[in-house]
Parts: C-alpha cells; structure tokens; sequence
C-alpha cells in the first residue's frame, strides 16, 4: 500500500550537464547534450512494501542523438552514424527508482546524500537497466542536484565503435554517460 503518492511537474535547470566520455586510440573525447528539456509531468511513490524505495513514472529525458556535440563536426557525424541516429534518433534515460536503506524520503534536508538509482537506458533501439551511484543534495526548497556516473560498453546496445581518417583514429568500446542535473519540482 502507497503511504506517499504525489504527481510533480520537474524542470531540468540549464546549468544541467548531460554527457557521454570516450576515448579513442589518440585522445579523450566529450560529447555533451546541446538540448534544453521542456518541463515534465512524472509521478512518484512510496510503498510500505519497500520504504526505502521511491519509484518513479514519467521520468525520462528523451536526447536526440543529433543534439549531442563532440565539439568537431566531423566526429558529430560519426557519433550519430555510430549510433544509428538515423533509425534511432534518441537516447533515453528513464528514472525508474531510487533506493536508499539508511533514510526517511520524506525529510530529505540538505545532506548530500548516496542514493542507488535504477536507470532504464534506450540507445540504437535496445533497452537495458543499470544501478547508479546518485550523488543527491537539496538546493533549496524545491530545487536539487543529482551527479552520476555509469561506464558501460556500446557494443551492449550492438553499436560498433566508431573509425575515423580510414580506420586510423580508433573509438574505444567503453563509454561512460556523466549527469549532473540541476531539477526545479513543483
């Protein structure tokens, strides 16, 4: 039985950095969301079952994969064709709950907290779940920051890493996505 149930609108601040970090057989490369959210209905609850779990509805960022800027645009290019963008035009990021054994979600305060977040991920049309360390504070009444990490590797999601100058710059298959969300709630 829900003992907390609410319906919320977040805005995603734009000081909110959305990011996949790579490397390839020369270099380090970043490719950061060039993309501002709209605001967005989600639902949350707690259960009795699980008290120390919020789950989540409607909670995803929808990235295009053409809004994502390596900072060249001849590496933008391959990012997107690496990623199917064509096809699959969007990244997801799903928030689907948060754990954390050692609180009361219902007074958070202004600790930074480390929360365990489940994360659906959608890339080149296939979906997988991952756990995230969140690091989590309080801004101000409404307003939160949630910094995160997750390496994982694009051939998980059949993505074969890009090539670039004929085959002589190599990307690596390792990728890590970094969040550093700054979110309004109403």
């Amino acid at each position: 039985m829900a003992i907390f149930k609410a319906e919320k609108t977040f805005h995603l601040e734009k000081t909110s950095t959305i990011k996949l970090e790579g490397s390839t057989n020369f270099d380090l490369f970043y490719c950061k969301c060039a993309k501002s959210f709209a605001p967005q209905s989600f639902a949350l609850e707690l259960d009795d079952s699980a008290p120390h779990t919020l789950s989540f509805q409607n909670t995803s960022l929808r990235i295009p994969v053409v809004h994502l800027d390596c900072g060249n645009p001849l590496m933008n290019k391959e990012m997107f064709k690496a990623l199917n963008g064509k096809r699959h035009p969007d990244i997801l990021i799903e928030l689907v709950k948060i754990w954390q054994p050692e609180i009361n979600f219902l007074d958070i305060g202004k600790a930074q907290l480390a929360l365990r977040a489940l994360v659906r991920l959608s890339i080149n049309g296939q979906c997988h779940e991952y756990w995230l360390l969140i690091h989590a504070r309080q801004l101000a009444s409404s307003q939160y920051r949630f910094q995160g990490t997750k390496t994982l590797c694009m051939s998980e999601f059949g993505i074969a890493p890009p090539t670039a100058m004929l085959g002589i710059v190599k990307v690596k298959d390792e990728i890590k996505i970094d969040l550093d969300l700054e979110v309004r709630v109403e």
